[in-house]
């Protein structure tokens, strides 16, 4: 049986917490079915503790009760026994293997530079795999950075009111934290500091808390939260992945980038009256004129009716709502900002009025159930990502446009038609990469089809290129399976590496403009039967491919193809017929 080191002297009263805490600590640690594994050390000099706590001891002992001062050397020794693999009754039996610990009586000697006596390290109980409830030593000012992070069996802690400051990711990974007492005299909760505690269900925030840090309990279990009126700071994302239904904001909190990240099952937004910023109606969130739509909260669903006089929809106003199926806005919007409706995959419907000229980035990625949209002709941009991973069936270019921005159409497997605009002279990189496209009229003037623009386009069947075009970028068309034939304009002077690979070409002819060519353009293409270039010169090619393929160039020009770099690799080649 453990020995129990007795204490009778009587503590001055300043060594104790308030009653409160104190009676919860001892009343959770009063459940416990067995005292023969409760240990209680006085030590007489910091750095001690493991000649108290043996080896044998450190196997049994589940409750660990500490007074006096301790160190680094006594933390890392209680680390190690939170880390052991099983725990063992007086029998040698295999018990529930936890540890709890009462540090109330407990002083941290800490020699750091720049920290003081009875102060917790950086990362003091990081990763102390099996520790249950902790009792935090009192008069401590600050629970530093990562103290407790990744204690994924953590249930309960208990401070003192001298507590001041919660560290970044302080808690962070402690994923059965169901309480947490916190001081009455806390001030700030740093970064992540209780990031997917998702046991977390309610949370009292005292009166004088003033700051909480960008994630703080963000992946939470939390319901319910009151934001005490003293609060000044809430960072980005402070309840994103939370369960909270409902948000009172007080007036003199200011949100960091109005970015309150996703929190699915949020009802209603209420701002107290005079915040210099905000405003809300109806629990929707708006800057404090109303003529912005900052955050629609995420659990309304169904049809959407955007009040009149709004001009702006917020970057991610709509994001990641799951519920809503139609959204009218009127025509004093002007601007929709970036990544507006992402990952709203009910979302069928929503109108673009006259006043917006561009589609912002990301604005409908991920909206899969949106089929069709009307862009009206003053349109002159539309973003990167805009329509990514969207349920697009078809698509008309406004005719003001002038480019396709990276990666705008990218992944929409269901986008058979596109209508383009004469005047787009680029298609930029991964544009309509991996979309279901069957052929392809591209504009007139299109000089320039960047790297992977149409890259496992896997339906598409036919290409052809205007004269206008000069550069087709690396793998450009390469996975299109079933395309059979590429008609190359007569003034394309570069392709890039592997542009043309693993498609069902028979037939490959190459114009006479031709320059510069990259590495294994027809690589793989298992269909192709002959390569012509018309160039009189041989242009400078990177690396051949398919070999074996007869090549067949100007009758003039064949002793120079047998003797170019990269050219004289092929079998064959022949000239071609007058």
């Amino acid at each position: 049986m453990l020995v129990a080191v007795l204490v009778l002297a009587a503590l001055p009263a300043e060594a104790q917490y308030g009653t409160r805490s104190k009676n919860k600590s001892y009343d959770r640690f009063s459940r416990r079915d067995a005292y023969g594994d409760v240990m209680h050390v006085r030590l007489r000099a910091p750095g001690t503790l493991r000649d108290e706590v043996n080896a044998d001891d450190a196997r049994k002992v589940r409750l660990l009760q500490i007074e006096g001062a301790i160190n680094d050397k006594d933390i890392e020794h209680i680390v190690s026994i939170a880390k052991r693999s099983h725990a063992y009754d007086d029998a040698d039996r295999r018990v529930d293997n936890y540890l709890d610990l009462d540090l109330e009586f407990a002083r941290v000697e800490s020699k750091g530079l720049f920290s003081s006596s009875n102060e917790l390290r950086n990362g003091a109980f990081r990763y102390a795999t099996h520790l249950r409830s902790v009792v935090l030593p009192d008069r401590m000012r600050s629970i530093p950075n990562e103290a407790f992070y990744g204690c994924g069996e953590l249930e309960d802690v208990y401070m003192p009111p001298t507590v001041t400051t919660i560290g970044d990711r302080a808690f962070s990974g402690c994923g059965k934290l169901a309480y947490i007492d916190l001081s009455r005299n806390l001030a700030v909760i740093g970064k992540e500091a209780f990031q997917y505690c998702r046991n977390l269900r309610n949370v009292y925030l005292p009166d004088g808390l003033e700051e909480i840090g960008n994630g703080a309990f963000s992946g939470t279990g939390l319901t319910r939260v009151d934001l005490p009126r003293s609060l000044r700071s809430l960072g980005s994302r402070a309840f994103a992945d939370s369960k909270l239904r409902e948000l009172l904001i007080p007036r003199n909190c200011l949100v960091e980038g109005n970015d309150f990240g996703k929190m699915p099952q949020l009802e209603r937004f209420d701002v107290e009256g005079g915040h210099p910023d905000l405003a809300s109606e109806d629990g929707v969130l708006y800057n404090v004129e109303g003529t912005m739509l900052i955050l629609m909260p995420q659990a309304r669903g169904g049809q959407i009716m955007v009040p009149d006089g709004v001009a702006v929809i917020a970057d991610n106003a709509f994001a990641g709502n799951e519920r809503i199926t139609d959204v009218s806005l009127p025509e004093s919007i002007t601007l929709i900002g970036r990544g507006a409706f992402e990952d709203c995959q009910r979302l069928v419907s929503v109108n673009i009025p006259d006043g917006v000229i561009a589609i912002a980035p990301q604005t409908f990625k991920g909206c899969k159930s949106l089929a069709r949209i009307a862009l009206h002709d003053d349109i002159r941009a539309i973003g990167t990502q805009a329509f990514a991973n969207s349920g697009l069936t078809e698509i008309v270019l406004p005719g003001g446009m002038t480019a396709v921005e990276a990666s705008a159409f990218e992944d929409c497997g269901r986008l058979a038609n596109v209508g383009f605009a004469d005047g787009i002279t680029s298609i930029g990189e991964r544009a309509f990469k991996n979309c279901g496209l069957v052929a392809l009229t591209l504009p007139a003037n299109l000089q320039v089809i960047g790297k992977e623009a149409f890259r496992d386009c896997k339906a598409l069947t036919l290409v052809t290129l205007p004269a206008a075009t000069v550069e087709v970028g690396k793998e450009a068309f390469r996975g299109c399976k079933a395309c059979t034939l590429i008609e190359l304009g007569e003034n394309v002077r570069t392709i890039g590496d592997n542009a043309f690979r693993e498609t069902a070409i028979t037939m490959l002819s190459l114009p006479p403009s031709v320059t510069n060519i990259g590495k294994k353009i027809v690589e793989k293409c298992k269909s192709l039967e002959r390569i012509d270039c018309h160039a009189m010169t041989p242009p400078q090619l990177e690396k051949a491919s398919n070999e074996k393929i007869p090549l067949y160039v100007p009758a003039g020009s064949v002793p120079a193809y047998q003797t170019s770099k990269n050219w004289k690799g092929f079998k064959q080649i022949n000239p071609l017929a007058n």
